[in-house]
């Protein structure tokens, strides 16, 4: 009677034992799957780049409407030399609205930065020539919207592939959230 009794306690503790395991499982489980995981900006440097993630139209679309925002944002210049002294000689380009080139000059386009749902765009260019060569190749060349500093742009190896990642000053992938802020 005693190892009935003691076979059946022993039961019962295995039983609440399972039981504690599986709600911790759970609870583990749930809390993985909600956690909202960062959404990352994209970052668009090449055709390739955009053709990885989007077909040719919307391509055509994103950078159409980066180029109208950058030639409404950019820094102006009305002399090439005047550019080219704080950009550096061949940085610099007439900018296009609406398919027409226009006489204002200003430094060219380094990447695209935009939402996964394409709800917020922002042109960025190069820093002026006083940057060059700050930081190593690891951390990338400072970029700005606006005349604003944004982050990093820097290249990445994934599978084989250069990717453009643009990163905060520590590091990090800017996200969709951050991206939100500076475009406002």
């Amino acid at each position: 009677m005693a190892t009935e009794d003691k076979s059946q306690q022993d039961r019962r503790i295995a039983a609440m034992m399972l039981g504690a395991v599986l709600t911790l499982f759970v609870v583990v489980l749930t809390l993985t799957l909600t956690r909202a995981k960062p959404d990352y900006v994209l970052v668009l440097v090449t055709g390739d780049d955009c053709r990885r993630q989007f077909s040719d139209a919307e391509c055509q679309s994103i950078v159409e409407r980066a180029q109208a925002l950058h030639a409404r944002t950019a820094p102006r210049f009305t002399d090439l030399n005047a550019c080219a002294l704080v950009y550096g000689v061949g940085r610099c380009s007439a900018l296009k609205e609406d398919a027409v080139t226009l006489k204002i000059l200003a430094p060219g386009l380094a990447a695209i930065a935009l939402t996964r749902n394409e709800d917020t765009i922002l042109p960025l260019h190069y820093g002026p020539l006083s940057e060059t060569g700050t930081g190593n190749a690891a951390s990338g060349r400072s970029v700005y919207f606006k005349d604003r500093y944004v982050g990093r742009l820097a290249e990445t190896h994934f599978g084989g592939a250069e990717l453009p990642v643009l990163n905060d000053d520590s590091g990090q992938p800017l996200t969709a959230e951050a991206l939100h802020r500076l475009g406002g």
